[in-house]
């Protein structure tokens, strides 16, 4: 869990900066029928940003999209699929390793 929430910060803070700076918006996935996002409305609290992002982490780890919108946050999203595969490597690699040894 310590991971995701990692992710989720410093996710939170590329798009933010990106978008403060840059002007460029990540839309989540969810709003992608849309074609807007109300992840950067005013009347969005930081909580509620933490939310949408701590969910999008989970799905990171387990290699979903998370539509990036510039290098930056590609080369991210990359680290963050690769090391959430390893992570989930160990974990299903330890479960083996302890049902091997059981029987």
């Amino acid at each position: 869990m310590l991971i995701v929430h990692w992710y989720a910060c410093i996710w939170y803070l590329i798009v933010n900066t990106q978008y403060q700076q840059y002007g460029v918006v990540w839309i989540p996935p969810m709003d992608l029928n849309n074609g807007e996002t109300y992840f950067f409305d005013p009347i969005r609290t930081t909580g509620q940003q933490y939310i949408i992002t701590i969910y999008y982490a989970i799905l990171m780890v387990l290699g979903n999209e998370m539509g990036p919108k510039s290098l930056i946050q590609t080369l991210m999203a990359s680290a963050m699929f690769i090391i959430g595969a390893m992570v989930l490597a160990f974990i299903f690699g330890s479960i083996a390793a302890a049902m091997t040894g059981a029987s």
